[in-house]
């Protein structure tokens, strides 16, 4: 007895022949409605498969499509961001941190407030924003220069002071408004008018970043790179020096908006530091 599935339901066949199944299959010759069932045929003209093959094709360019979707609201909620934290960088900096308002901050971003708060809840969280990059840089160098000289691929003092001075410039030039601001934080301790989990933030940050420079200078000292001395206060000097060739260029130079005036002011600022750069090879590189 043998149970066969065609197009109008289930059928019971009784099949007395010795042939048994396979006459049943000889049954289903090209008029039968179990064409295809037994000898897994196909419409003419169609490849074996190509039914398979096109719903995958259909269902690989829906995830393509959406997969490109996701990414372009990800594109343009990072371009809303960075603008927002353009915006605020210049309010900021213009009307200072205590009295710029989230109005002030929406205006100059040619946005709703509704808008700045669905990507920053609180002003701090946006003045975080703003200050931690450069923070996260000059940890980024730091650190890089550490595992350069961990792994003795300087071959010089000389070579050290220069990529060390290079690096912190370089976190300078790439944002100068974020740098700007973070310093004037600093030194005013407006740092700590922000929420406390923010402030201890980029306390931290910024404590973490001045240990592993530091150690830079102590295992220059320790591998004969520069000549022994307090490595805290050749750090501070460091440090320091660094910021007031940057402070002093400034002030110089007024950034007019002039296009001309301002490179005359880079090359001033650059041949300042290649001063400093000498500097402190003649006073901290062993001979």
């Amino acid at each position: 007895m043998i149970y066969h599935k065609d197009i109008q339901g289930i059928r019971k066949t009784a099949d007395m022949s010795e042939e048994g199944p396979v006459e049943s299959k000889k049954q289903a010759g090209s008029g039968s409605p179990l064409q295809g069932v037994w000898n897994h045929e196909v419409p003419a003209g169609e490849v074996p498969g190509d039914r398979n093959t096109r719903g995958k094709a259909s269902t690989n360019r829906k995830h393509v499509h959406r997969s490109a979707i996701r990414q372009r609201k990800e594109r343009d909620r990072n371009r809303r961001r960075n603008e927002i934290v353009r915006a605020a960088t210049r309010v900021f900096l213009s009307r200072g941190y205590l009295d710029a308002t989230m109005e002030d901050i929406a205006l100059e971003a040619g946005m709703s407030k509704i808008t700045i708060y669905r990507y920053f809840g609180s002003k701090d969280s946006l003045c975080y924003a703003v200050l931690v990059p450069v923070v996260d840089a000059l940890t980024e160098h730091v650190e890089a220069i550490e595992k350069n000289l961990l792994a003795e691929k300087y071959s010089g003092g000389a070579d050290l002071i220069r990529d060390f001075l290079d690096r912190e410039h370089r976190a300078y030039r790439d944002s100068p408004d974020s740098f700007r601001l973070i310093q004037f934080f600093q030194q005013s301790g407006l740092v700590w008018n922000l929420t406390e989990e923010l402030g201890a933030s980029l306390n931290e940050k910024g404590k973490h970043n001045f240990r592993v420079a530091r150690r830079i200078f102590q295992l220059a000292v320790e591998q004969g790179l520069f000549k022994p001395g307090d490595v805290q206060v050749m750090h501070d000097v460091f440090y320091g020096a660094h910021l007031g060739i940057i402070q002093i260029s400034e002030i110089k130079s007024h950034r007019t908006g002039v296009r001309s005036e301002q490179e005359a002011a880079e090359a001033q600022l650059l041949n300042r530091l290649n001063m400093l750069e000498e500097m402190f090879i003649q006073a901290w590189v062993a001979q």
